[in-house]
């Protein structure tokens, strides 16, 4: 079965080169099929209707209703990648990459907007959020509400998200730059699901950040200082965060953020909303992050001057 790769993210594309990478189908999902290379390259198969994100790769002719073994793969099955095609299994699948249309995922920051203004924006965001179906860690993220009745299990890892959000907002605040990166370490990998509600909130925050403080060096230090998060969460949301910290983000988070760097509120609204309908709660979460961020920068009102790396 030959398919035709409708559209792939830049990275993905700037990265395949004519050297031929071998690995192996690392996850099989109804929609997606994520692909790790030997390398440590890491790739997610998709219909075209998937929201686009730093690994992807859309596939025309993918019914996403369909089977769900439509390409063919199962996980440990062989893989084969280069520049010109992606093979799956003992070439039941064959994608082809030639011509393919590129999404740029990397976002370009957004430089000189005054503090006045990022508080207006946040508040804007919040009041729009408010008005969601929202999930707990979120409601904990706005002006710490009362958790929800849950499972024990459920309510104690939210617990711990929530108190180093805390830690999170007030070492931002300060420019502390060892406590910042602790809470950081302490949200990575908690939560449930493929990319758990810490790293999710995390890509939201930093989203934020890079692209309405990228000059500002407190923001410069964090990035080039966060440990590894390999062997602490899932490889899909290991390769998530990596991306993050690189200015790449999933397209409905990139789609807020910058209706936010142009002030539009119409477009603020439509892309909150689509970014609520991102996943059970991974939409939910990054907006949490996001809206924590403003939070902190709008307390603080000044630009850090800590050491870059």
């Amino acid at each position: 079965m030959t398919l035709k790769a409708t559209k792939a993210s830049s990275l993905v594309l700037s990265t395949l080169d004519g050297r031929q990478r071998r690995g192996r189908v690392h996850s099989s999902y109804h929609r997606t099929v994520n692909v790790l290379c030997d390398d440590m390259t890491w790739l997610s198969l998709h219909p075209p209707d998937v929201p686009l994100h730093a690994y992807c790769v859309a596939i025309e002719g993918w019914n996403s209703s369909g089977d769900d073994d439509f390409l063919g793969a199962y996980v440990g099955e062989s893989a084969s990648v280069d520049h010109t095609r992606i093979m799956l299994g003992k070439d039941e699948a064959r994608i082809n990459l030639e011509n393919t249309a590129i999404w740029q995922s990397r976002l370009d920051p957004v430089v000189g907007l005054e503090p006045a203004y990022l508080d207006r924006m946040g508040n804007i965001l919040r009041g729009l959020a408010e008005g969601m179906p929202t999930e707990s860690l979120f409601l904990g993220v706005m002006d710490g509400q009362s958790l929800p009745a849950g499972e024990p299990l459920e309510l104690l890892i939210l617990g711990k998200i929530l108190q180093s959000v805390s830690q999170l907002h007030h070492s931002w605040i300060s420019g502390g730059l060892d406590r910042t990166l602790e809470a950081i370490r302490r949200i990575t990998g908690l939560g449930s699901g493929l990319t758990p509600s810490g790293d999710d909130f995390l890509t939201g925050f930093l989203g934020a950040s890079y692209c309405f403080a990228h000059d500002d060096k407190f923001r410069e230090a964090v990035f080039c200082n966060i440990a590894s998060p390999l062997g602490r969460t899932s490889l899909p949301a290991f390769f998530m965060l990596k991306a993050a910290l690189a200015g790449h983000y999933p397209e409905p988070l990139s789609d807020l953020l910058r209706s936010l760097g142009g002030g539009r509120i119409r477009a603020v609204k439509s892309a909150v909303d689509k970014l609520g309908g991102l996943g059970a709660t991974s939409g939910h979460d990054m907006l949490a992050g996001t809206l924590a961020w403003f939070k902190a920068a709008g307390f603080s009102g000044v630009t850090h001057e800590a050491n870059s790396c």
